[in-house]
C-alpha cells in the first residue's frame, strides 16, 4: 500500500512539473517583435518656406505590442531635426524617417553628437532576452564621390546619455558598421541616383543575444555620422527589435518545479537501490 501511495504521489507532483518545464521550453523557442518603427504616415512634401521638402506628418511611435514591455517613442539627441529639409526629392522618403543636422558636426567620430534612440521598459514580473536589431538606412543627400560612407554605431544601455551629447566619441557600442557609397551599379552601391537622394541599405539582423535577462528600463541607440569632408543627411526605416519576453516564475510554480525534480531524482535512486 505504501508503495502504491508513494508512486501515486510522485506522479501527482511530476506531472505539473513536466507541464511547467514544457511551457518554459516552448516559450523560449519563440521570438517576438519587441519594437517596430515603420514610420507609416510620415509625409515629406514641398514647402514654400523650404523648397527642398520637410516632414508634415511625423510618426515616431512603436507599433508592436508585447505583454510585459512598454516602448517609448523614437527620440533624438541634440542637433537632430526630423522635420528639417532632406534635400532634393524629399518626397521619396514618405513612410520613412529622414533627418538633418542643425549643426554641421556629422562627419567626425569625436565630434558627432547625433543619435536616435528608444527605451524598452520591462515591467515588474518579466524579463527580456534580446535577439537582434535590423533597420533600413537612408542616405538622403550628399556628394557623389568614391569612398563616401555613413557609419552607424549600435548601443544597448550605453554609458552615456544620448539625450545629452548623442554619445559623442563613446566606444561602448555593440556594433560599429559603415556603408560605402560608390557610383550607382557598382558593388555595394547604396544609391539609385547620382546624388544618393533615394539610397537605402538593409542592415541586420545584428546579433544582440549577449543581452539576456534584462529588467527595468533599457536604452537602444543608433549613433550616425558621415565621411570626413562629405556633406550628408541621413534616415532610417523599418527599425525592428526582436527578442523574447518571459514571465518570472511565481514562487508557487518554482516550488512545484523543484518538487517534481526532487521526486524524479528520488525515483531514480530507489530503482538503482533495488
Amino acid at each position: 500500500m505504501k508503495s502504491f501511495r508513494g508512486a501515486w504521489l510522485n506522479r501527482l507532483i511530476a506531472v505539473p512539473a513536466l507541464i511547467v518545464m514544457t511551457l518554459v521550453a516552448d516559450r523560449r523557442a519563440e521570438a517576438d517583435v519587441i519594437a517596430r518603427f515603420d514610420f507609416q504616415g510620415n509625409d515629406y512634401t514641398d514647402d514654400p518656406s523650404n523648397t527642398l521638402g520637410a516632414n508634415t506628418g511625423l510618426n515616431l511611435s512603436n507599433n508592436a505590442f508585447v505583454a510585459g514591455t512598454t516602448i517609448s517613442d523614437l527620440q533624438f539627441s541634440p542637433n537632430l531635426n526630423p522635420t528639417a529639409a532632406l534635400g532634393f526629392g524629399a518626397e521619396a522618403y514618405d513612410d520613412a524617417l529622414g533627418f538633418s543636422t542643425d549643426r554641421n558636426d556629422d562627419r567626425s567620430f569625436a565630434d558627432t553628437n547625433q543619435a536616435v534612440y528608444f527605451e524598452v521598459d520591462v515591467q515588474i514580473g518579466f524579463r527580456l532576452n534580446l535577439e537582434s536589431l535590423s533597420f533600413d538606412s537612408l542616405k538622403t543627400r550628399g556628394t557623389n564621390i568614391d569612398d563616401a560612407s555613413v557609419t552607424y554605431s549600435l548601443f544597448v544601455n550605453p554609458a552615456g546619455d544620448p539625450a545629452i551629447n548623442g554619445l559623442r566619441g563613446a566606444t561602448d557600442f555593440v556594433r560599429n558598421l559603415s556603408h560605402d557609397h560608390y557610383a550607382p551599379g557598382e558593388p555595394q552601391a547604396e544609391s539609385t541616383g547620382g546624388s544618393f537622394s533615394t539610397g537605402t541599405w538593409n542592415t541586420g539582423p545584428l546579433d544582440l543575444s549577449d543581452f539576456q535577462g534584462l529588467t527595468g528600463t533599457n536604452t537602444v541607440a543608433l549613433r550616425l555620422y558621415g565621411s570626413e569632408g562629405v556633406d550628408q543627411d541621413f534616415g532610417i526605416d523599418n527599425l525592428i527589435l526582436s527578442g523574447q519576453v518571459t514571465a518570472i516564475p511565481e514562487p508557487t510554480g518554482t516550488c512545484v518545479l523543484l518538487l517534481g525534480i526532487a521526486a524524479s531524482t528520488y525515483r531514480r535512486r530507489r530503482s538503482t537501490a533495488v
